[in-house]
């Protein structure tokens, strides 16, 4: 037994990491300790208050504190190790987690959808919008992580400890990959809007959308872009001369059909997107893969964004009144977006005065769960409602209205199952309203001259499954499978999209 063991001493801690402990009570006896910081629980905080006595005594409460013993080696080393025999953790506490953030080196921007690999574990995760990640119940120990994003360096960090119930932190930056290229090909793009990737797309920000006249309309702000036109009345544009019709549009992975407001001005004055509950646009204006579909001029893909800190916001805008509100539950696992947006033409037009005046109104509902059920599975809850109503008595009497409805909901489960599979199932049902009632009257305003009854309604549910497989570092497979019933026809398909050499 050490002498230095024997020193008499007086201590006085409460609350601190038993690996604090036992540096303050090793200078205080004039001793040296070693120990494994990966077998014991340097992080367990701990308390201890005598007076006068010897450092052995305080060290032995100490290690019953936390299951721990003291070991004399051959060179009489003193050495703190595990204590088998002492009473033993339950395993569900002797896991941790690790959370951080990826970064672009240069720019100091963060990184969305940067893959994160625990080497030897099968578990992974993605980076959020704000480069954030979080990896849970990660098993206590040593470990070692790969980051990766397309287009830069992936870098490999090692000897991350995880301790038991405790959270490491990682601040990761990664530096964009130079290619050398003997030839370049120009060919129809990709355009990126209000997106935080890196810069290599043509992007409008959020500023630019706001700063667009006429509704702050995100399709409107398209018309912008090179290859895109539209007109003054509509929102809908063309790319490079197609139909409208040609263009898909996907709002968080589903398909919307006719997504507008206004329907009577030349086919949509406005969409049913909120500017501001739109994270990003990407745009691909012609050379897409099959994994889009049958559509020929463009796909118009909008992420709705992803709710952060509490908050409710209110906004009104030249046609426009808004109200939104976002958060987080259950330690901030889940995630919650409402939004609601109403149009005030009707109230506009009865302050011109002008009698019997057209009376537009509209508004669109938006909300959103989203949940990580484990470290591999994500799950999402989607509905967006839409609804218009016009009214309009012209002086000869004739009466005219019409009314439109777009309602989806839509569930999504994006499931990590190893690193190199990913697969993304999503459910969902649709319907499309659509009625006109009109009525024409005689010049003596005494008969009806003409009567008009249309009603269209449509059901829509569909389910669709993408699985993503990297076979190698050289072969990615991406295989999708799909249905769609509509009243009163059928849809399916189910095939091998591409096999890529990447």
């Amino acid at each position: 037994m050490p002498k230095s063991l024997l020193t008499v001493i007086s201590i006085d801690l409460k609350d601190v990491p038993f690996e604090k402990a036992l540096s303050v009570l090793a200078k205080k006896g004039n001793f040296k300790l070693s120990y494994n910081r990966s077998r014991i629980p340097v992080d367990k905080k701990v308390s201890v208050k005598m007076e006068n006595v010897q450092a052995l005594k305080v060290l032995i409460h100490l290690m019953k504190k936390t299951g721990t013993k003291l070991v004399i080696t051959r060179k009489g080393q003193l050495a703190i190790v595990p204590d088998k025999k002492g009473q033993k953790q339950p395993t569900s506490m002797r896991k941790g987690n690790i959370q951080g953030q990826v970064f672009d080196g240069e720019t100091r921007e963060a990184l969305p959808g940067a893959n994160i690999y625990v080497f030897g574990k099968r578990m992974g995760t993605s980076s959020g919008s704000d480069g954030r990640f979080t990896i849970e119940d990660i098993p206590a120990g040593i470990h070692s992580l790969q980051f990766s994003y397309v287009g830069y360096v992936s870098r490999i960090f090692e000897n991350i400890h995880v301790t038991e119930s405790q959270v490491s932190d990682v601040m990761v930056s990664l530096t964009p990959e130079t290619f050398m290229l003997k030839d370049v090909t120009v060919t129809p793009g990709q355009f990126s809007i209000m997106g935080k990737g890196p810069s290599v797309r043509q992007a409008l920000t959020r500023e630019d959308l706001e700063a667009v006249p006429f509704g702050e309309d995100v399709y409107r702000a398209i018309s912008r872009l090179p290859g895109i036109s539209s007109s003054d009345f509509s929102a809908k544009f063309s790319v490079r001369g197609g139909e409208n019709e040609q263009v898909l549009v996907l709002m968080d992975g589903l398909e919307l059909y006719e997504p507008f407001h206004l329907k009577d001005i030349d086919g949509g004055a406005l969409s049913i997107i909120d500017v501001a509950a739109v994270e990003g646009i990407d745009l691909l204006t012609g050379g897409f893969s099959a994994e889009y579909g049958d559509r020929m001029s463009g796909v118009f893909n909008v992420r709705s964004i992803r709710p952060g800190k509490k908050r409710t916001s209110l906004g009104i805008s030249f046609m426009n009144a808004r109200i939104m509100s976002e958060g987080t539950f259950n330690k901030e696992r889940g995630t919650w977006l409402v939004s609601a947006r109403r149009g005030y033409l009707d109230l506009v037009m009865d302050l011109v005065g002008e009698k019997d005046p057209p009376r537009p109104i509209y508004y669109d509902v938006l909300s959103k769960v989203e949940y990580r059920l484990n470290a591999k599975q994500i799950f999402s809850a989607n509905f967006l409602h839409a609804r218009d109503r016009f009214n309009y008595v012209e002086d000869d009497q004739d009466e005219d209205n019409t009314g439109y409805g777009n309602t989806y909901g839509w569930l999504t489960l994006k499931s990590i199952p190893n690193s190199r599979l990913f697969i993304k199932s999503v459910a969902s049902y649709g319907r499309l309203t659509h009625y006109r009632n009109g009525t024409g009257y005689t010049d003596n305003l005494t008969e009806i001259n003409l009567m008009v009854r249309d009603k269209r309604d449509v059901d829509i549910f569909g389910f669709r499954q993408d699985w993503n497989l990297d076979l190698s570092n050289r072969w990615y497979l991406k295989w999708e499978s799909w249905f769609t019933i509509c009243r009163p026809t059928i849809r399916s398909a189910f095939w091998v999209c591409w096999l890529k050499i990447i």
